[in-house]
């Protein structure tokens, strides 16, 4: 729920170039609010978190941010979103999006998703990790709390979490089930290891999942029992109606990163031919904007 601002003193609504205007959303380590800078024409959905205190920030941490935020605003793809802006402050690291008001994929899957849907944001999803992978960026925090909508049904990754995550250090042991994460993380990043494209592929993998069967593959009643689920339990089979996709998400979800997909295009053909008929409609849907209420 938007938390506008109003209220509050002159310098408590400025963050470095910015004027923040409303809360939009807040969980885990950070809080992003819509917030406007003069010299820009449009409002922008700005990400604030935490650095000070962090003592493991180092120069060499910090330059990585930058360079892999400024390999990010040079990727041109309608399904990447525009970084605005970036900075460091002794306290703060912030990234300045292009701000979405329809929302993002959470509240899609709020209602059900047809199968034409599903196919057609999974597709426009892997199209963009494929332009991210080959700009040698890995995601690592895909969710659908970072898959944001547009009027035209077409969906925009956000948040890209590589090089911030070498600044403040996510620990799963800790981590606020609101934010989701402990839902879609892979196994490899769960024990601890570096991930690499294939995690996204994971994520994607139990998105996708979601979007067909209309909820999440791996559950628990704490944390604990989710991150067992993802390190040993099997994803439950898809009704028979998409059968054809269970060989998909099998693959997808395995928990051996050298078992999936090696990248985001051989997903996409393992796609297209598992859903034959369906995958026309998804290819007419991208183009034409589906509607799906």
């Amino acid at each position: 729920m938007t938390k506008f601002l109003s209220g509050s003193s002159e310098a408590e609504r400025r963050l470095d170039r910015f004027e923040l205007i409303a809360e939009i959303a807040s969980g885990g380590m950070a809080t992003v609010y819509l917030a406007r800078n003069e010299k820009l024409a449009q409002q922008v959905a700005l990400k604030v978190q935490p650095i000070k205190g962090h003592a493991s920030v180092s120069e060499d941490d910090r330059r990585d941010f930058a360079r892999e935020c400024e390999i990010l605003a040079s990727l041109n793809h309608r399904s990447i979103a525009d970084v605005i802006d970036f900075g460091l402050t002794p306290e703060y690291l912030y990234l300045a999006l292009e701000y979405f008001p329809c929302g993002s994929m959470r509240e899609r899957l709020q209602n059900p998703v047809s199968e034409a849907d599903a196919l057609n944001y999974a597709r426009q999803i892997a199209e963009a990790l494929q332009v991210v992978h080959a700009a040698g960026v890995v995601h690592r925090d895909l969710k659908p709390s970072n898959i944001m909508l547009t009027t035209d049904n077409r969906v925009v990754l956000i948040d890209f979490g590589s090089a911030r995550a070498q600044l403040i250090a996510a620990d799963l042991s800790r981590s606020d089930l609101q934010t989701g994460t402990p839902y879609y993380v892979c196994p490899e990043q769960i024990a601890g290891n570096h991930p690499d494209q294939r995690a996204d592929i994971y994520s994607l993998g139990i998105v996708f999942y979601e979007m067909l069967a209309g909820s999440l593959p791996f559950r628990g009643n704490n944390l604990t029992d989710i991150l067992n689920a993802h390190r040993n339990a099997a994803p439950p089979p898809l009704s028979a109606a998409l059968a054809r996709y269970q060989p998909v998400i099998d693959r997808v979800l395995a928990k051996n990163p050298n078992d999936r997909y090696p990248s985001a295009g051989h997903f996409l053909d393992a796609l297209r031919e598992a859903g034959g008929s369906a995958a026309h409609k998804t290819n007419q849907a991208g183009h034409l904007g589906a509607s799906d209420t």
